[in-house]
């Protein structure tokens, strides 16, 4: 699956990463949203548009995400920079 880098949705958000349900029967989809100095992940009902929820999972911004094949579980990984 790929992860989409996603433009502004609003002003006010910076939508980072998009994945879609992987098996075609369940029409969501997860995206990882910068809300200010939040990081939320929403989740999104595709036939309709409407957002089902979200939540508040990791401090900083997701890298890397990616949702199982029956779309049980969703795997977030953020990283931390090291100063030399």
């Amino acid at each position: 699956m790929t992860n989409y880098i996603c433009g502004n949705y609003f002003q006010d958000e910076k939508i980072e990463r998009c994945q879609f349900s992987k098996d075609g029967t369940k029409l969501f989809m997860f995206c990882t949203v910068q809300k200010g100095d939040k990081a939320v992940t929403e989740v999104w009902d595709i036939s309709t548009w409407n957002k089902i929820g979200h939540k508040r999972l990791l401090k900083k911004p997701a890298s890397v995400m990616s949702i199982s094949l029956d779309g049980k579980y969703l795997a977030l990984c953020t990283y931390i920079q090291a100063v030399a």
